[in-house]
Parts: structure tokens; sequence; C-alpha cells
């Protein structure tokens, strides 16, 4: 399943301005709403990536941690370690 367009009103990057470790959680969860949890950072990269998330999204995912995500609430709280 692929991520609902969220159009241009809201746009599909998860830049902030310009600050490549801002990212809207949202959006994030948009690549990873079906992914199977406990998962590690690479294996998150690589279910964004096979749901089509564009580069800007890998490459904020790429400075995650390197552990388990045992929850989507463990992605948002990497979100909000790297603002």
């Amino acid at each position: 399943m692929r991520r609902a367009d969220h159009g241009a009103a809201q746009g599909d990057t998860i830049m902030a301005r310009g600050d490549s470790t801002k990212v809207n959680p949202i959006v994030l969860q948009d690549y990873l709403g079906a992914a199977q949890f406990p998962a590690d950072k690479w294996e998150l990269i690589n279910y964004a990536r096979d749901q089509g998330a564009p580069e800007d999204v890998l490459y904020v995912m790429e400075q995650f941690d390197e552990r388990e995500y045992d929850s989507p609430g463990d992605v948002i709280e990497e979100i909000g370690r790297l603002g």
C-alpha cells in the first residue's frame, strides 16, 4: 500500500525550512504505515523505499540511531531527537 497523497497544499516533502533534520512525523508515518515492528533502522528504510519514499525521506531516516524500534511511537521519538 502506498502513502496517501497530501496534495500541493501540504506538500510531499518532510523538510521544514531547509533543515534536513526537521521532519513531519505524519508524512514519515505515511511511508511506514503497515511496517512490521520491531524493526531495525535499515528494515524501516527499506520498507519506506518499497513504499515509494523520496530520497529526502530516506536521507532523514539514515540519520536515525542504529537500534531496534519497537513501535511507530519509537520512530516519532527518534524524529524528536533529531530535531
